[in-house]
């Protein structure tokens, strides 16, 4: 269940999923109800073609329109099923809720719509826009930004390359073994077949 903001500042609209459940979809025509005390009055809406719903899992979106916007409507929802087939004493029941006739729901207040200059539009200052962003230079070039500034952000330098770690000697040290002189840093094999 989910409120959007409706027609006029007064009204939302009370977005309602149905989903079913079980393996026995209802096979009459079923209607989807929706009620709220909003004070002293009280506000009751109904939705045909429930009974659409047939595969187990499958869902439907049911929109209801023109709700009052006050917070004592939205913290009572009330939903219900109905259907011109079944008796007084035994009505459809959803899986949840406390006696299944009924699931009573509450939802928020949705944000009311900005007024202010919209992304693009012309503005003096960030006070002036819905973003509360407005771009610099001369006043009459600004305009209201998104997120901020447009100008691509700064590529950060690559890292710098790892010096590459230092190669043993290809050589032979002092009293190492060798046949040659040039088998030993020192250039020098001695007869004994040693490093100089």
């Amino acid at each position: 269940v989910d409120a959007s903001v409706g027609s006029d500042s007064s009204n939302v609209d009370i977005s309602v999923t149905v989903n079913q459940t079980g393996v026995a979809p209802f096979y009459y025509p079923l209607h989807l109800n929706l009620r709220c005390t909003d004070g002293t009055s009280s506000v009751s809406k109904t939705l045909p073609n429930v009974e659409t719903i047939i595969n187990e899992g499958d869902g439907k979106l049911f929109a209801f329109t023109n709700i009052p916007a006050t917070q004592d409507c939205l913290n009572q929802l009330e939903i219900s099923l109905s259907s011109d087939y079944t008796y007084i004493d035994n009505p459809v029941k959803f899986a949840q809720g406390t006696d299944g006739t009924t699931v009573s729901v509450s939802v928020p207040l949705p944000p009311a719509p900005c007024t202010l200059a919209q992304i693009d539009e012309s503005c003096l200052g960030g006070s002036d826009c819905c973003s509360g962003l407005c771009s610099g230079g001369k006043p009459s070039n600004r305009v209201c930004l998104a997120n901020g500034p447009t100008a691509p952000s700064p590529t950060p330098p690559p890292p710098s390359p790892t010096p590459p770690s230092p190669t043993p000697p290809t050589c032979a040290g002092s009293r190492d073994p060798c046949n040659i002189n040039g088998d030993c840093c020192t250039n020098t094999c001695k007869k004994n077949g040693r490093c100089d």
